[in-house]
């Protein structure tokens, strides 16, 4: 996978997912927030896409929440756009009405659909629209559980995905441990999430925010990704503490 950024446009998901660390992710953002800024505004968006000068192609709107929850998502998209990024909008659909799903297919990006196993319910006939509308290729729906794949439409397909303990931040889901030192198959510390406060998360297993890196609003990427806070958490990795992030992910393995 090449190197991406994960834009997290809120400090909160309305889903809950059984198998997503939502409360962790509300919790610590006002812990380690200094500022008010619950969503992230347009302006200082403008900003950290300027301080994005190193290694970035692809702009993911995911990371830890729902983008589809901020009131200005399609402004974010678009000016992502402008600034020619390749662009992935990842959405439950939460929310969407057919007026919102013709303004996504208009911004022309890729787009992938969680099915979720949320108490908040996506009526049909929205993922039908979609699926009807969509003119980038096979529509990609995904789901985590079984009542995310009843979730689908009889006459659409989708992916059955194995859920994961975000790096031992689920308790419901046993935590993978490796032992010794490790590495990411996927390099995914320099696929960071950044947060609405321009905060800068290493990878989108940490929900829990004990890994910021940097700020995007005050520094460029390539500092962030020079910086002590960086070359530090890459030396961890090579500790085998079994309680770190790495140790405990997905996405790890041995060395």
């Amino acid at each position: 996978m090449s190197n991406h950024l994960e834009i997290t446009l809120t400090s909160g998901c309305p889903m809950m997912c059984s198998y997503c660390p939502q409360t962790n992710y509300i919790k610590n953002y006002k812990v380690i927030n200094e500022t008010d800024k619950k969503n992230m505004s347009i302006d200082d968006y403008k900003i950290i896409l300027n301080n994005v000068n190193h290694k970035i192609n692809h702009i993911y709107f995911t990371g830890f929440t729902e983008p589809l929850a901020h009131p200005d998502w399609d402004k974010f998209v678009d000016y992502t756009k402008s600034q020619g990024y390749k662009t992935t909008f990842n959405t439950t659909l939460y929310g969407a009405t057919f007026e919102k799903i013709d303004r996504l297919i208009n911004l022309d990006v890729d787009v992938e659909i969680h099915l979720t196993d949320s108490k908040v319910i996506v009526p049909e006939q929205i993922y039908l629209y979609f699926a009807e509308k969509y003119k980038r290729g096979r529509s990609i729906f995904n789901f985590f559980s079984e009542k995310g794949k009843s979730l689908l439409p009889k006459q659409l397909s989708g992916t059955m995905h194995v859920p994961h303990s975000r790096a031992d931040n689920l308790d419901n889901i046993p935590r993978k441990v490796i032992k010794g030192p490790v590495k990411c198959h996927t390099n995914r510390y320099f696929s960071n999430v950044v947060i609405p406060n321009g905060d800068v998360s290493v990878c989108c297993s940490d929900f829990s925010l004990k890994h910021i890196v940097g700020n995007l609003l005050t520094q460029t990427l390539s500092d962030i990704h020079k910086s002590d806070t960086m070359r530090n958490f890459l030396k961890k990795m090579k500790d085998g503490d079994e309680n770190f992030i790495c140790n405990n992910c997905f996405y790890g393995t041995p060395v």
